[in-house]
């Protein structure tokens, strides 16, 4: 068994693991952070957060970074138009329209 930390940084904070946890296999650490990537994620927009960016840092017990998971996840918005029509928004949307 072996042991690897998750550490999490986004925009606005950094947070460094400092129990870790054990693991037979690389993938099965690998299985941990999706599924904590997952959670982040949904917790993040169920929030109201409508952009969502943020890393997993695995490290193994030598602190070595054995992986990265990088997140990125948004919200775009909806509304009905006059005819009842769909329209779409989103940051993309004004992005490509300059």
């Amino acid at each position: 068994m072996s042991r690897y930390y998750f550490h999490v940084e986004n925009q606005e904070s950094y947070t460094r693991d400092e129990n870790g946890m054990e693991f037979d296999s690389l993938e099965r650490a690998r299985n941990e952070a999706s599924d904590a990537a997952g959670e982040i994620l949904t917790s993040d927009l169920r929030a109201g957060k409508t952009n969502v960016v943020f890393q997993i840092q695995v490290e193994d017990g030598n602190d070595k970074r054995v992986m990265t998971l990088v997140v990125t996840g948004a919200v775009a918005a909806q509304s009905r138009s006059a005819s009842g029509q769909r329209e779409v928004s989103s940051d993309r949307d004004e992005d490509s329209a300059d």
